[in-house]
């Protein structure tokens, strides 16, 4: 046990504490959770990032727009540089920028443009907004797992994959944003992976297998997607500011592409010229053509890229899509449950 670790331990067991006394005052109603006229989606992680979120939020709103209706997209916005209430996109127009919604509430305005995506701390004030404003007929909230003060008709929590027992303790010293006993309030547990997290999954808890791919590859100049399989044997550098970099490595591996580069920052970076001219001084070193990011660091990109032009002419994102591959009919009578309780 190394000495970080070590004093980190007490720590989390003061912050086990302090999540266990906050649920047991939601669980015994001397915290309440405010309701909105229409149903509430709840996704989230109990513990910290990398577990595919975003993308299978992408999915129920798909879902969604399937069954025709009116999407509210609520998230913290998690590192923006704003406060309050900011409206993101009111279904018609784009009305903030990445810095002041945050990257995936961007992303996903970006990408489904008839949406509201509403960015506040405050979630019910935010759904409220969503539905008595711009007539929202649906919320869906993002990262909301350990926010319990929006009421929720359906609560999905994404699976992580197992890990080791330190990395299973509560932060700061491990991941754990909860403890394992606090899958039983979900719904819905997603996995990700064939068995991942499922040992920790209380027997009661429907579990949703989904498979993660790459949907597609786009240049980051003008968005056009390009032919996955041109970049096969080309060597490369990549860079990302996610939770999980090694799924993004993975995923362009597995299309052939040779790394020969990566670099991993944060998650959630704010990247800053220096760090695009030590990119590009890296790839005229090795000599590579080609640089490869994710689809999130694409909508944080955008605003600063201007200050490198030939990297951004040299760069392309990945964009991922996740495909239930198990309890796809479940998961729709769920959705569909929703709104015959809502009639």
């Amino acid at each position: 046990m190394n000495v970080a670790f070590r004093l980190l331990l007490p720590l989390s067991w003061l912050y086990a504490a302090a999540v266990w006394l906050r649920n047991k005052c939601y669980d015994k109603g001397i915290l309440a959770a405010h309701r909105v006229t229409v149903p509430v989606i709840s996704v989230g992680n109990s513990t910290v990032g990398g577990t595919g979120k975003t993308p299978f939020v992408e999915t129920i709103i798909e879902i969604l727009l399937t069954k025709n209706k009116k999407i509210g997209i609520v998230s913290r916005g998690y590192k923006r540089t704003s406060t309050g209430t900011v409206v993101v996109s009111d279904g018609c127009a784009l009305l903030a920028n990445a810095e002041a919604s945050g990257d995936e509430p961007m992303q996903i305005a970006m990408k489904f443009p008839g949406t509201v995506v509403i960015v506040d701390e405050e979630r019910f004030r935010g759904a409220t907004l969503a539905v008595e404003k711009f007539g929202a007929e649906v919320i869906v909230l993002d990262d909301g797992f350990q926010h319990r003060s929006l009421h929720r008709d359906l609560d999905i929590v994404m699976a992580s994959p197992i890990r080791s027992w330190r990395d299973n303790q509560m932060l700061p010293a491990g991941y754990m944003r909860e403890p394992v006993s606090s899958l039983t309030r979900a719904d819905v547990v997603v996995s990700t992976v064939a068995g991942a997290g499922e040992k920790f999954v209380p027997a009661s808890q429907p579990v949703i297998r989904v498979q993660r791919k790459v949907k597609e590859i786009r240049s980051l100049a003008d968005g056009v997607p390009v032919p996955i399989g041109e970049f096969a044997g080309k060597q490369s550098l990549a860079f990302c500011g996610i939770g999980n970099p090694a799924s993004f490595r993975n995923s362009l591996e597995e299309l052939g592409v040779e790394v020969k580069e990566f670099l991993s920052f944060p998650d959630h970076y704010s990247y800053t010229a220096g760090d695009l001219a030590e990119i590009e001084r890296r790839m005229r070193n090795n000599s590579l053509s080609y640089v490869f990011t994710t689809e999130k660091d694409a909508v944080r990109l955008r605003s600063i890229m201007e200050s490198s032009r030939w990297l951004k002419e040299h760069c392309h994102y990945l964009t991922i899509e996740l495909n239930i591959t198990a309890g796809a009919e479940l998961f729709n009578t769920r959705i569909d449950n929703l709104f015959r309780k809502a009639v």
